[in-house]
């Protein structure tokens, strides 16, 4: 499947800038596989703060953490992304290594709960304020459900009206199928 793939990609890619001790944020906990994802990939002492507006998501998380055994700092939080500036400052964090955003809605769920783009945008610009030297930021883009050509468009006019310096922003996206998923990718 495509989606898989390009999630398969964006973990091998968000991978590659992070370390133990590492911070990462994962902006739409969802079934909690970038959460789980990223605790495993900060380490031991590193720490992930993840984010989800439904209670259904992050207790899907938590149990998914539970059943891997993971030990890290993961802290989840019943917010909007549009909260990450302050939820950082809240927790004294000034720096991020990665953050992923997995757009759209709770597979199995709701598909009228979906991420919109006037709280979107707020987040990947949160995020990218946050985001340390070498760090990376990944959002994978849907299309077919309510709204969600309208929030991709709009991601992709916010990566493409970033300053090349010091950001570069890549878009991964099959060409064979249209309508599949696109990997927003940005890295300072």
């Amino acid at each position: 499947m495509i989606a898989d793939s390009l999630l398969e990609s964006a973990h091998r890619l968000v991978a590659a800038h992070l370390f133990d001790g590492a911070t990462a944020i994962d902006g739409t906990v969802g079934n909690g596989h970038d959460t789980r994802f990223l605790a495993q990939a900060v380490g031991a002492k590193g720490r992930v703060l993840g984010f989800d507006v439904q209670v259904e998501a992050l207790e899907k998380t938590r149990q998914l953490l539970h059943v891997h055994a993971l030990s890290v700092d993961v802290r989840l939080f019943h917010e909007g992304h549009e909260r990450l500036a302050a939820r950082l400052a809240a927790e004294g964090i000034t720096q991020i290594d990665a953050a992923m955003f997995n757009l759209g809605y709770l597979p199995g769920s709701d598909k009228r709960c979906t991420t919109r783009p006037d709280t979107t945008l707020v987040a990947l610009q949160a995020a990218l304020a946050h985001l340390a030297e070498g760090g990376v930021l990944t959002a994978m883009l849907y299309h077919g459900h309510s709204g969600a050509d309208d929030e991709a468009e709009a991601v992709l006019a916010w990566a493409r009206a970033l300053p090349r310096r010091p950001w570069q922003a890549t878009m991964i996206q099959p060409l064979q199928s249209p309508q599949a998923p696109t990997l927003l990718v940005v890295t300072r």
